[in-house]
């Protein structure tokens, strides 16, 4: 569980780590003992936030568990309370030019003064034109990847994300998408579709042609 397990749906039900969600925790304590946290109330508190990454984690009993005793990679389960989120969501990169900083710096402001628990984004600042690599001071550039759990009709309009898709120079990369793909955009194929999408974003910027990106 990282960064006390928030995610695009934590403002709907809360963090991972939160006690209606973290159910119980399997830990090894510094005398070497192996308890369920459960059984010490002190202890699974403080593995439910007391601060200071507190605890080494062993198991947490899920019906999902990853096996693979020959080469002792430990068997790990996770109790965790689930959430079904069986709705198609709109999510997805978009892409801007150093150019577009200001604007984006400005809308993201007023945006946060509108909080919706169905509606997030993050922010990625980055070198995307590669200035850096020539021995040029780096240009920033920004990326945004959006959430809107009410659908594309609402991300694309007014309520949603209309605001980031109208800025000069916005490459739109968005989609309909399942939970589970919204996680991957940030996961194991987060840095691929970061390379995919700088590469669409880069032929549009004159004299980049023929770089790559890793």
């Amino acid at each position: 569980m990282v960064s006390v397990g928030i995610s695009w749906i934590s403002h709907e039900f809360g963090l991972a780590s939160d006690p209606k969600n973290l159910l119980d925790a399997h830990v090894v304590l510094s005398e070497g003992r192996v308890v369920w946290a459960s059984e010490e109330p002190d202890l699974l508190w403080a593995l439910r936030g007391g601060g200071g990454n507190f605890g080494g984690m062993l198991l947490i009993p899920v019906e999902l568990s990853f096996e693979h005793t020959d080469n002792g990679i430990v068997v790990m389960e996770f109790k965790l309370k689930c959430h079904p989120y069986p709705k198609p969501v709109y999510a997805g990169f978009i892409m801007y030019p150093s150019s577009a900083v200001d604007e984006i710096s400005k809308q993201v402001a007023e945006f946060v003064k509108r909080p919706d628990p169905k509606i997030a984004l993050h922010v990625f600042i980055g070198d995307m034109e590669g200035n850096a690599l020539k021995g040029d001071a780096p240009k920033p550039s920004i990326s945004l990847l959006v959430f809107d759990a009410y659908g594309e009709e609402h991300g694309r309009g007014d309520a949603g994300f209309k605001w980031a898709l109208d800025i000069t120079g916005a490459t739109d990369t968005t989609s309909v998408m399942s939970y589970r793909e919204v996680n991957q955009l940030q996961g194991n194929t987060h840095s691929q579709e970061v390379t995919r999408n700088s590469a669409q974003f880069l032929d549009r910027i004159p004299g980049t042609s023929g770089w790559s990106y890793a």
